[in-house]
């Protein structure tokens, strides 16, 4: 199972002010700071900026990459099903019995080799996307308008991604099928 978990990057305003509300007009890399705010929040903010015909045109850039997990076929795991073996007696002599009964013999265990699964990260690194500001006020989801950028960056550009094996295992031995390991 391919579990995506996309993680749309932080959206950067360029060439413009981070402007307080408070009235202060200081520039953010001059503050040396950043203001954290809702994508809505700064879409509204680009477009009054853009308002400003002092400004030159604002460029934002949306910064994109994925964080997800898939489990994929790991190397089998050797175990053994149990087997059972019982032999059966009983005694007769004229009038007496010995009921039947079962007893435990020696029986060799069968040996086999279990499926296990090893869960995966998968990571695209960061795709920047420059837009305008009637671009930004387009966008209502980022993970949504980040998923077909990271997808078709990672098909065009395999060097942006990696696949590692976390130390997450499941193997379907039994008496333990989907019991999660950690080595």
């Amino acid at each position: 199972m391919f579990i995506k978990c996309l993680i749309a990057g932080s959206l950067l305003l360029l060439g413009t002010s981070a402007l307080a509300d408070d009235g202060s007009q200081q520039d953010a890399s001059q503050q040396g700071t950043i203001t954290k705010v809702s994508l809505k929040d700064l879409q509204t903010k680009c477009t009054d900026l853009q308002a400003n015909p002092q400004i030159k045109p604002i460029k934002v850039t949306v910064t994109c990459n994925e964080l997800s997990y898939f489990w994929k076929a790991g190397d089998g795991k050797p175990a053994t099903l149990t087997n059972q073996r019982s032999i059966g007696a009983m005694v007769q002599m004229k009038g007496f019995q010995v009921p039947h009964d079962y007893f435990s013999a020696d029986a060799d265990d069968t040996p086999i080799t279990c499926q296990t699964f090893v869960k995966y990260e998968h990571k695209v690194q960061n795709v920047d996307v420059e837009l305008s500001c009637d671009e930004l006020a387009a966008i209502t989801d980022l993970g949504e308008y980040c998923e077909p950028i990271v997808s078709q960056r990672a098909k065009d550009d395999s060097g942006l991604v990696s696949d590692n094996a976390t130390k997450e295992t499941i193997s379907l031995c039994p008496g333990n099928a989907a019991k999660t390991d950690q080595h």
